[in-house]
């Protein structure tokens, strides 16, 4: 027997299995680290990440997408689709 996948993430009270949609908290987790990074300025990882993979604080374009990590690859992606 199949099940749609949206049945099983509905809530127990909804008649569903209540289990976490995974790309929505996989997507809402990458947004909150886009939302840190804007908002601390002053934090020593952020400067790490932007000198690895933004060029300079001017020009924000990203560098060679295959030389990223998965985690800042997918940072990018949820960011280009909002």
């Amino acid at each position: 027997m199949w099940i749609k996948w949206e049945s099983l993430c509905k809530s127990k009270k909804e008649e569903g299995l209540g289990i976490k949609d995974i790309r929505k908290f996989n997507k809402t987790l990458l947004a909150k680290w886009m939302w840190k990074l804007k908002m601390e300025s002053s934090r020593i990882w952020r400067e790490v990440l932007l000198s690895k993979y933004v060029p300079n604080e001017c020009n924000t374009r990203i560098k060679n997408r295959r030389t990223m990590s998965w985690w800042w690859r997918d940072l990018c992606n949820v960011c280009e689709q909002d």
